[in-house]
């Protein structure tokens, strides 16, 4: 499972389309807030379920977008974490 909330919704869209493709169009991504908090707080980002599941939600709508090729419309600005 991906844990989108870590990474870069940008590279995590180049990354899977190109797996799409490669794949036949078989491609199913799973995407999770994580279930560790130590896996975050670790790396000096809050380890808050809900907070995780916030970023996990914009950078879901983030990812979708630019699959359509569209910009962002989420109101609030998402702040990705380096891969």
């Amino acid at each position: 499972m991906n844990q989108l909330a870590r990474r870069r919704a940008g590279k995590v869209a180049r990354e899977s389309v190109t797996l799409d493709r490669l794949s036949g169009g078989r491609l199913i991504l799973g995407a999770g807030p994580g279930s560790v908090p130590e896996e975050f707080t670790a790396f000096g980002e809050p380890g808050d379920l809900r907070e995780r599941a916030t970023r996990l939600d914009e950078s879901l709508q983030v990812l979708t977008g630019m699959w359509r090729s569209e910009p962002a419309t989420s109101g609030e600005s998402t702040s990705p974490s380096p891969a």
